[in-house]
């Protein structure tokens, strides 16, 4: 079996929690934005854009699939302030579907139409989208984790642990103190 990796850190630079909420603020405007961009013409069906797939919908349907996906953001960022798995679960299993579903969707949308120009820069919109998606979960999978398998009662962990793990001991002479530093096998 595969082991899937867990991360210590979002972006290599914020705290792993910070991260994820900050991801889910970032979808929910992302969300609103392109809810606000569905033209409200009723003369053609508008081009809507979910997860990097351009699709011809109604418009009814591009509003409730992004109003969806806002409030599964909002579960994420709840989630992610209160310390609650459940709801990060709740997002991981949404998006996890999600993404697959629209995964299914672009194979059988590239395999019924000729490849032209447009199809290659759609393509790479998609596989760009499922990369981040893809990050994304393995970020959320990694808090859910951390939240559950937590140390102390209550919740607090040593961020400096996640930059390296040292021994620290002391070594007394009778003239000098002296310390010796050894990294700890993981």
């Amino acid at each position: 079996m595969i082991d899937i990796p867990s991360c210590g850190r979002c972006c290599f630079c914020l705290p792993l929690r910070r991260g994820v909420i900050t991801f889910g603020y970032i979808n929910i405007v992302w969300s609103a934005l392109m809810i606000a961009v569905i033209s409200p013409d009723d003369h053609h069906r508008p081009l809507i854009t979910f997860y990097g797939t351009i699709q011809e919908y109604s418009r009814t349907l591009g509003i409730v699939c992004r109003a969806i996906d806002i409030l599964m953001s909002l579960i994420l960022v709840f989630g992610g302030h209160m310390k609650r798995p459940l709801c990060l679960k709740i997002f991981f299993y949404y998006t996890s579907s999600t993404l697959l579903a629209v995964f299914v969707m672009q194979i059988v949308e590239m395999s019924t139409t000729d490849m032209l120009f447009m199809e290659y820069i759609e393509f790479a919109m998609f596989i760009f989208s499922a990369f981040i998606h893809i990050y994304i979960l393995l970020q959320v999978r990694s808090l859910i984790k951390k939240l559950e398998f937590a140390t102390s009662s209550d919740g607090y962990e040593n961020q400096m642990q996640q930059i390296g793990t040292t021994d620290l001991k002391f070594k007394s002479n009778t003239e000098s103190l002296s310390v010796d530093i050894e990294t700890l096998p993981e």
